[in-house]
């Protein structure tokens, strides 16, 4: 997920860039049901846009 953020914001967490499109807004939580149980996924969060995980 971290990749995908950092491909649809234009930068890494944390890091400095001018071209920047989007910056995070903090997490979201998921509940991810599997055979094994239930995971709790933090999604990030865009201040502008939106992302979604695309193995949901």
């Amino acid at each position: 997920m971290e990749l995908e953020v950092g491909a649809a914001t234009g930068a890494g967490h944390g890091e400095k860039n001018p071209l920047r499109m989007a910056q995070r807004n903090g997490y979201r939580e998921r509940d991810w049901e599997t055979r094994a149980g239930t995971v709790e996924l933090p999604i990030p969060k865009l201040r502008k846009g939106s992302y979604f995980p695309g193995f949901f």
